[in-house]
């Protein structure tokens, strides 16, 4: 097996993990793998794909984050104000 070929087969598994298990965080991560593998592999409509679904995970995961700080502070704030 090729370093490349064990390079795919790990992200295989992350992607594979992480999307049964549903965490956000890492099926994220996978998809930036996937990216950066097809474009050092030059097959460039891959690496550009994953990197548009690695995009808008990220973006999701990023704005659930937010809307979770904004529901804190806005507790927090409430709480104060008592």
């Amino acid at each position: 097996m090729t370093e490349q070929e064990k390079q795919k087969k790990y992200i295989d598994s992350a992607y594979y993990y992480a999307t049964t298990y549903n965490v956000a965080v890492d099926v994220e991560m996978a998809l930036q793998n996937y990216s950066q593998y097809y474009e050092v592999t030059n097959d460039k409509d891959k690496a550009l794909s994953y990197y548009k679904e690695f995009s808008r995970v990220r973006d999701s995961v990023l704005n659930i984050e937010t809307t979770s700080k904004i529901a804190e502070l806005e507790i927090e704030f409430q709480t104060e104000k008592k």
